[in-house]
């Protein structure tokens, strides 16, 4: 019978299982916990990082579509900021992987493919040297970093909209405010610097 073009066959299906489960054997996640102490769950979360990559350069994974909870359970190994922003690029669907290792540094959260990382911590004028060469070192290698301090990740305001929905308007002050000491002013710029770097929002 002859392959017409635009379906998939049966075959086709099969093959890519067998080779992603052929792959799952060979390349299997380490579990990562709470329990575990820290610096051991980084090094287990970097190498989980380096089967991905390995199973994305054999073709059964890609940035896209993977759960980021194969490399980690988020929930337990987060800090509570880090919980905090990571709770709200979920909700708002941004591609971006907690702890992320970029040559030797991690960044909170990162995307490979569109080399820009949210640093959660201190502002620059508490910084530690490390954080700093980090930065730098990723800006020159083409990433574009953004850095939020620790209680902007815990900070709850209400929107602009609830406050105008409830008391009829919103003043620029309120507005300035809420994009600053919230999460909602670096969300929105790494919005814009996935979108402009071509990664699905």
């Amino acid at each position: 019978m002859n392959h017409i073009p635009g379906t998939v066959r049966f075959s086709d299906i099969r093959d890519a299982l067998v080779r992603r489960f052929e792959v799952n054997g060979t390349h299997a996640f380490e579990s990562v916990s709470g329990s575990m102490p820290r610096a051991e769950q980084g090094e287990a979360i970097k190498r989980n990082y380096a089967t991905f990559e390995t199973r994305v350069r054999l073709g059964v994974d890609d940035w896209k579509g993977f759960c980021p909870y194969e490399i980690a359970d988020w929930a337990v190994v987060l800090t509570v900021p880090e919980f905090g922003a990571w709770q709200d690029i979920r909700s708002c669907g941004l591609p971006l992987w907690p702890r992320l290792p970029v040559g030797e540094f991690t960044v909170s959260f990162g995307n490979p493919q569109a080399k820009v990382a949210l640093q959660v911590g201190t502002e620059y004028d508490g910084i530690a040297a490390d954080e700093l060469r980090a930065d730098h070192w990723l800006k020159q290698i083409g990433w574009r970093v953004f850095r939020v301090p620790f209680e902007n990740c815990l900070r709850v305001m209400d929107t602009p909209a609830e406050v105008r929905d409830r008391a009829g308007e919103c003043s620029e002050d309120y507005r300035a405010r809420y994009l600053t000491q919230t999460l909602a002013g670096a969300i929105q710029d790494l919005r814009h610097a996935l979108i402009a770097a071509g990664a699905g929002v």
